[in-house]
């Protein structure tokens, strides 16, 4: 942010409540501490997690009260609107962003990866090498699909499926 604008006024708040990292996050809200609750309530623009934000406002609802602008450091925004800060009646006051468009190609892999390591019995593989019985699961090692003997089906939305058909 700060080479958009090197004027822009940027807090980065680093309190003990919130620790973890990318999606693995463990929040505490009652722990924050003073000088945390106050910059979140003068806060504009906030970027964070949506389970982050939800479990914030699920704690105390007028925890953002100048918050204009939210921008979730992924594209999921389900916990925000499972919390029980947003209800069918509730409007949120601000905006809600979700960082989206780059996630295609690294999901698109891991799904990939994913199958692979079931079809070929990683797991069976990596405990037979740590119980060093070379042959424990040769059947499950030695009997598997090639990728391209299968149809896969894709239930999703957003780029990453795009990438997962070779768009």
């Amino acid at each position: 942010l700060r080479h958009a604008d090197p004027n822009l006024p940027l807090q980065v708040v680093q309190d003990e409540a919130l620790c973890g990292y990318g999606g693995t996050v463990e929040f505490n809200p009652s722990a924050l501490s003073t000088e945390t609750k106050t910059i979140l309530q003068q806060a504009e623009i906030l970027i964070s997690e949506p389970a982050v934000v939800a479990a914030l406002l699920d704690h105390d609802s007028s925890a953002l009260s100048s918050l204009k602008w939210c921008q979730s450091t992924y594209a999921g925004v389900d916990p925000l609107f499972n919390s029980s800060f947003v209800s069918s009646s509730t409007i949120i006051p601000w905006k809600l962003t979700r960082f989206a468009g780059c996630f295609g190609p690294p999901i698109a892999e891991w799904c990939i990866a994913r199958i692979i390591e079931h079809e070929r019995s990683f797991v069976a593989t990596a405990k037979d090498q740590l119980q060093k019985s070379w042959a424990g699961s040769r059947d499950a090692v030695t009997n598997y699909r090639y990728l391209s003997s299968m149809t896969l089906t894709i239930l999703g939305c957003g780029d990453w499926t795009v990438y997962c058909q070779g768009g």
